[in-house]
């Protein structure tokens, strides 16, 4: 096997297969504590009141996949976008920001991603990285890769921690890869197989340390 498959194979497939599932634990961790916030703060202002039961059934619909109806709402009630606009200083239109630009990045439609994600601007220390990584997607559909990288780098060093950070960091090493940016590519590779081994991103790393070190010639 020729080492250009080989490295389309192992890495963009891997990257590929576990995507979806880490973008499910996000949504589920974002839902739960928009709704314990919720719950918990009891006297909280009325917009975000107002803002929580607008989003409802939009994070209803994105949970079961529906994503035009998450998006764009039903006809009755409002969909991400609207929710995300109209209440954009508040926690929920913040969530409802998150989940427009995954949705729409789930869509193809990466530049209306990008300025909704941007609107989502959390402080969590699981969420915050991965939106990050989810700007770094655009970015890389837009084939602007050193955005991606930057983006891939600044979620792999926030709050490090073993699943986001070798999730991030993998997500570089793509990037850096097709920049032929070797000596980056390797750094990432090797960070994840000193620091991250054990994890599902550590599986098999130690080939492709090797072969960016060879690339990059050290």
């Amino acid at each position: 096997m020729s080492e250009g498959k080989e490295k389309k194979f192992s890495l963009d497939d891997f990257i590929t297969e576990n995507q979806k599932s880490i973008v499910i634990t996000a949504v589920v961790l974002i839902l739960v504590s928009g709704w314990l916030y919720y719950n918990n703060n009891y006297r909280k202002p009325k917009l975000e009141e107002e803002a929580n039961v607008a989003a409802y059934k939009a994070e209803m619909y994105f949970n079961q996949d529906s994503i035009d109806l998450a998006l764009n709402g039903d006809g009755q009630a409002s969909g991400l976008m609207d929710i995300a606009d109209r209440f954009s200083n508040t926690t929920t239109g913040e969530r409802a920001a998150y989940l427009a630009g995954s949705a729409l990045l789930q869509k193809g439609r990466y530049e209306e991603a990008l300025k909704y994600l941007k609107m989502a601007d959390f402080e969590d220390d699981i969420i915050a990285p991965l939106s990050m990584v989810l700007l770094g997607d655009c970015h890389s559909e837009l084939e602007d890769y050193e955005k991606a990288a930057s983006q891939y780098m600044k979620a792999a060093n926030y709050n490090e921690n073993e699943f986001t950070t070798p999730y991030a960091l993998s997500k570089a090493a793509t990037v850096y890869i097709k920049l032929e940016k070797w000596d980056d590519a390797h750094k990432s590779f090797k960070r994840i197989f000193e620091d991250y081994k054990s994890t599902r991103f550590g599986m098999d790393v130690e080939k492709w340390v090797e072969m960016t070190r060879v690339k990059a010639g050290l």
